[in-house]
């Protein structure tokens, strides 16, 4: 069954290269596609491989492993200009040169935030009527707003120019997801919260292991990838998500404090979904796929990563410093917990609860049951920190490589979600500037 199912992956960084592994080894056809044709001579000339270090094993002696052989492709249009981004595409036109007569029915994206929506807009004449796409990113709830904003008409959805935080949004999964009782006819669009840890290094130049029976007998060298830390990729449907976010996140009442209308017709509509996703799971375990079919469990799980990321991830970038730094400094320490006191005041205690599910990758991180909503977040973002100690966050590495960060997925959307209630988030707002500024000296 697998070997028919042909995955294209977006996305050449460890995250999309850690996918490409193991649905590969698991016997599924990968397909990369990446910006250029140099990167992809660059890929067949490594022999068209990936290969992993699972440095995370305790229970052996870790070891180099190479994949089967991937396909890579590039698209021409990926390197579109803005204007020529801005035409209205479809899923079912005829594609452009890149892919041939290929047609995408399985897709997942692993770019940075900012790249998803032009990268998507491009893929969409390539893509067949009903194509499934998980979106992998850091901000995704960020990344759902956009795609809401600037590909709703598109993709079947009713639109908004205030993203997630409007008045009056249709509420129903089937408004949302543009269904229409014509599930079958659209782009089913899915996101996930990641907690695996990894990154690129080159493998060394002998011992390395053939992953899978139908293995590459070359010894020329894979692309290298370490994964550091075994998480989880917690998956749901993006259409319950932005009818639950919709109806919660901006009323009278606070943030998630009563039932969203969206699970009284989510299973009509999203079962066929559910049953793809526990498919997927079941057919590639090493990735710990978590299908989640509550959207509001699944919207908790990202709003807790979102926590970790906001109270991390820019502190890094302008000391300069590991995770497990800040965790070692009273002034970093303070800072933090004033960053958890704003998400509380912004969303509420509810979704950063230790208790009940463990979506979003919190099962990690063990709570000692705090006093507060604000320390339980405290604590937990600490934990965090202290479990990943040695790890540069993201952003710390976009800065460093020059690349530009996805702060205004991450800290500039809570700083949105905030100025939709009438709130304000002082401590986000100013790491907001400050990483900013960081990145017009780089």
């Amino acid at each position: 069954m697998a070997s028919s199912q042909v995955w294209h992956i977006l996305g050449g960084g460890s995250l999309g290269l850690l996918c490409a592994f193991h649905l590969q080894t698991a016997g599924f056809a990968v397909n990369l596609i990446l910006r250029s044709s140099s990167a992809v001579a660059a890929f067949k000339q490594n022999g068209s491989c990936v290969g992993l270090f699972e440095s995370w094993r305790k229970d052996s002696v870790p070891s180099w492993r190479r994949s089967p052989p991937l396909q890579a492709t590039s698209i021409p249009c990926l390197e579109k200009t803005a204007s020529d981004n801005n035409r209205n595409v479809s899923c079912g036109e005829s594609p452009p040169k890149g892919l041939g007569t290929t047609r995408i029915h399985r897709l997942i994206l692993a770019t940075k935030a900012q790249d998803t929506v032009p990268a998507l807009r491009n893929l969409l004449p390539y893509m067949d009527p009903g194509c499934r796409c998980i979106l992998l990113q850091n901000g995704v709830l960020a990344v759902a707003e956009e795609l809401q904003q600037t590909l709703g008409e598109q993709l079947g959805w009713p639109t908004s120019r205030q993203g997630l935080h409007p008045q009056g949004r249709a509420t129903t999964c089937a408004d949302v997801a543009g269904s229409k009782g014509d599930a079958a006819g659209k782009m089913r669009l899915y996101v996930a919260s990641v907690t695996h840890g990894c990154y690129k290094e080159a493998p060394p130049h002998q011992d390395i292991q053939h992953a899978g029976p139908t293995a590459a007998l070359s010894d020329r060298l894979a692309l290298g990838l370490v994964h550091a830390g075994f998480g989880s990729i917690t998956v749901g449907v993006l259409g319950p998500l932005l009818a639950s976010a919709a109806a919660l996140a901006f009323t009278e009442q606070p943030f998630f404090t009563h039932s969203p209308p969206c699970r009284r017709d989510m299973a009509a509509v999203h079962g066929d979904d559910m049953a793809f996703l526990q498919d997927l799971a079941a057919g590639v375990p090493s990735l710990n796929i978590r299908p989640e079919a509550d959207p509001i469990v699944l919207l908790h799980g990202l709003l807790a990563k979102l926590a970790a990321n906001c109270a991390i991830n820019p502190l890094t970038v302008l000391l300069g410093c590991c995770n497990g730094t800040l965790t070692e400094l009273p002034h970093t320490r303070g800072i933090m917990l004033d960053i958890c006191r704003e998400l509380i005041a912004i969303f509420g205690p509810t979704p950063f609860s230790p208790l009940g599910s463990t979506s979003g990758g919190r099962e990690l991180v063990p709570l000692n049951h705090p006093t507060t909503p604000e320390k339980a977040l405290y604590d937990w973002v600490l934990a965090v920190a202290v479990a990943t100690a040695k790890n540069r966050s993201s952003m710390l590495q976009d800065i460093v490589a020059g690349r530009p960060t996805e702060l205004d997925y991450l800290s500039g959307w809570v700083l949105r979600a905030a100025a939709a209630r009438g709130l304000q988030a002082p401590v986000n707002a100013t790491l907001h500037a400050l990483v900013k500024a960081r990145e017009r000296l780089e």
